[in-house]
């Protein structure tokens, strides 16, 4: 669809949350996850200029899910 994705997963798996926390934010990325503790991150840490983050509570069942949902949700 035309956007630059990077995945933890597959490039970088294992890395800590605070580690991703501190890419989004050097690297200007929008986090999408599957897990709450960002937002939780971003407090505690209380970051002055957080990435975004898009959480999302349901999981779908193919890995293109994630990708056509929020394509869906930007371009309705």
């Amino acid at each position: 669809m035309g956007y630059a994705v990077k995945s933890i997963q597959e490039d970088r798996q294992g890395v800590s949350d605070e580690e991703v926390l501190q890419m989004a934010i050097d690297e200007h990325l929008i986090i999408l996850t599957f897990d709450r503790d960002y937002g939780e991150l971003i407090f505690r840490y209380a970051v002055a200029d957080p990435p975004s983050v898009v959480y999302f509570r349901y999981k779908g069942s193919d890995p293109q899910f994630v990708g056509k949902l929020l394509h869906d949700l930007v371009t309705v």
